[in-house]
């Protein structure tokens, strides 16, 4: 794992909560685009967002994923994979997330017509 501790989540998407197939979700939308589709995380994890502010460790991710699931053994792994799956999706406030920024900026700049 590349981080210690856990990246910020991005300050410019959308986060709201929503009702599917009669469970309680969180719809995360990206207004640039980089996220091509809404994400839709389950209601247990949204207390989880919270952590993603560049100061909390992956073990408080960690933790709070134990708590979130009743006190449910949560294996360090599963907790990267969560940190690398928010940040496939250009959720975190990385490296990546400003490359595709970067990436998507010139690709506008270079259209005919805008």
């Amino acid at each position: 794992m590349k981080w210690e501790t856990l990246p910020p989540l991005r300050k410019d998407i959308n986060v709201f909560p929503a009702t599917l197939g009669g469970r309680q979700v969180f719809v995360i939308s990206d207004p640039l685009g980089l996220l091509p589709e809404p994400y839709v995380l389950p209601g247990e994890h949204a207390p989880l967002l919270r952590l993603f502010d560049g100061k909390h460790s992956i073990r408080d991710l960690q933790l709070e994923m134990m708590h979130a699931q009743g006190n449910r053994l949560v294996m360090r792994e599963e907790a990267e994979r969560f940190v690398v799956e928010m940040e496939e999706r250009f959720l975190l406030d990385t490296e990546k997330y400003r490359r595709a920024l970067e990436r998507a900026v010139e690709e506008y700049s270079l259209l005919p017509s805008r």
